[in-house]
């Protein structure tokens, strides 16, 4: 059962965009299954796009339900269903990472939520999308957790 839900603002990106952040966001999965986590992947196994809303809904936040931690890639400025996952990890009180897309702003919450003494969250930015498997995997073996 995955323990570690991946969560990316991509609703709003091209075909082209989405399919390369897709591609990512597999080998993110993979970062963290390497680490001994089991990333929840299935919203980039669907190579024809988005899951229907219904079906998204039902199956994503089951899935969150159960997770022990949160990777939120912030890849957009625009609203995303992302947001709402990130919205019910922070309810949740599980350790959450989040990767900032560097030039976008995060949303007023989580500014400073890295230093809100009752949060378990790191923050940090990223300028290369390629990048990210490698970051994610060297932040969670270095750390053993996401926190």
């Amino acid at each position: 059962m995955p323990d570690t839900y991946v969560a990316c603002s991509m609703s709003s990106l091209s075909r082209e965009e989405y399919e390369g952040y897709r591609i990512t966001l597999l080998a993110v999965c993979d970062a963290i299954d390497t680490t001994g986590r089991i990333a929840y992947r299935a919203p980039f196994e669907n190579t024809g796009g988005f899951h229907g809303p219904a079906e998204a809904l039902s199956h994503n936040l089951a899935a969150l339900e159960t997770a022990s931690s949160l990777l939120y890639i912030h890849t957009r400025e625009e609203a995303s269903s992302a947001l709402i996952e990130l919205g019910y990890a922070l309810k949740r009180r599980i350790p959450i990472i989040v990767l900032a897309k560097e030039g976008v702003p995060l949303p007023f919450y989580l500014r400073d939520a890295d230093v809100a003494a009752t949060f378990d969250m790191t923050i940090a930015s990223f300028s290369n999308e390629e990048d990210l498997p490698i970051y994610v995997w060297q932040v969670l073996a270095n750390e053993h957790q996401v926190h």
